[in-house]
């Protein structure tokens, strides 16, 4: 067997060396990285220790603004996300004497320069920040941000703005999401709800000009808010909505005067009871169910024949509303009817009420 030379063992002497400082190397930062994790860890736990109790006594009127803040201010991004989860578990009417705790935080600068970074997340991040660290040039700033590239961005700059009560902002909000599509809508919906009663009258200016400056995105999700805000107000301009071409801009005018609870509006809504598009009827019937238009009894009865299964069922739940007579006409369709899908409806929504038995169900 050949002997292997000395430069052969002196090359692997050698690697062995390498091998081994580059073990320890990579060792030495695990060990650095975890004690500076774990450090970090300890030092959020003790500045929590330290700070929670003395913002829970600022709330309660036992401690002083300047003696909070000067301990805030040690740990500036530790304080904010504190003062955010103390915010979100209070009522809102209680949060209002955090609001100078945050405005002592030296973080609004950075968070609106944020906006502009390349990375997303950061930018929703800093949308979602300025909500809390007040006014100032925040409102510039998030009214900006309405134009991000990024959907979820510009979401979380409409709710901060609602957040801080900018009424101002609610028709750009509005035009920043010309957006079709039952989420995209619903996102803005919500973020515009934040804004409350102060969203009414922008939103009225909208529906009183339907076919002028505003896209029926604009004015289908200025309609569907006031029925979400009960604006007895809206009533008037949602009315002449039922009309409109566009048939989602039709289905929310009328949920919305179902939510308003106008009982003037019912013969208006009625009429849209054979309309084309299956969704409008289908909101047609649970608004006279919500709204308990015994005079359209008959009409709810025929609908118990519509051709969609969702128009039928909503029909036979607005029957079930009515009451008594409501329940009559139910249970006449249950044994009576020549239809096999308005005796089946109106079998399942008296026995899901507890009307009829299973037995029952299945036997008459």
């Amino acid at each position: 067997m050949e002997i292997l030379s000395p430069s052969i063992l002196q090359g692997a002497w050698n690697m062995a060396l390498v091998l081994t400082g580059l073990s320890t190397l990579v060792l030495a930062v695990i060990v650095a990285v975890r004690w500076q994790a774990q450090t970090a860890v300890r030092r959020a736990a003790d500045f929590r220790e330290q700070a929670e109790p003395l913002v829970t006594a600022y709330l309660a009127g036992r401690e002083e603004y300047e003696v909070v803040a000067t301990v805030l201010q040690r740990d500036p991004e530790a304080a904010l996300l504190l003062l955010m989860e103390i915010s979100e578990q209070i009522s809102p009417s209680g949060r209002e004497p955090l609001r100078e705790l945050f405005s002592s935080l030296p973080l609004r600068a950075k968070e609106i320069s944020a906006l502009q970074s390349r990375d997303w997340q950061r930018r929703l991040q800093a949308a979602s920040r300025l909500a809390y660290l007040g006014d100032g040039d925040s409102t510039a700033a998030l009214l900006n941000a309405l134009g991000d590239p990024v959907l979820s961005v510009r979401l979380a700059a409409a709710r901060s703005l609602g957040q801080l009560g900018k009424a101002d902002a609610i028709t750009p909000i509005v035009l920043a999401f010309d957006l079709p599509g039952e989420m995209n809508q619903r996102r803005v919906a919500e973020a515009l709800l934040t804004f409350g009663s102060a969203a009414v009258p922008p939103l009225l200016a909208m529906l009183a000009d339907p076919q002028g400056t505003h896209s029926d995105n604009a004015i289908n999700l200025a309609a569907r808010v006031m029925g979400h805000l009960r604006a007895p107000e809206a009533v008037q301009p949602l009315t002449k909505l039922l009309d409109h071409a566009e048939f989602r801009v039709r289905l929310n005018a009328i949920r919305s005067l179902g939510l308003i609870g106008d009982h003037g509006s019912a013969d208006d809504i009625a009429r849209l009871a054979a309309d084309s598009a299956w969704e409008v009827r289908n909101v047609v019937m649970q608004a006279l169910g919500r709204l308990r238009s015994d005079k359209h009894l008959d009409l709810l009865v025929c609908a118990l024949h519509d051709s969609s299964w969702w128009v039928r069922f909503s029909a036979a739940q607005a029957l079930w509303q009515l009451g008594d007579a409501g329940r009559t006409a139910l249970t006449s369709a249950m044994t009576g009817d020549t239809d096999r899908y308005a005796r089946d409806m109106s079998r399942q929504i008296l026995e899901e009420h507890g009307a009829i038995t299973a037995r029952e169900a299945h036997t008459s």
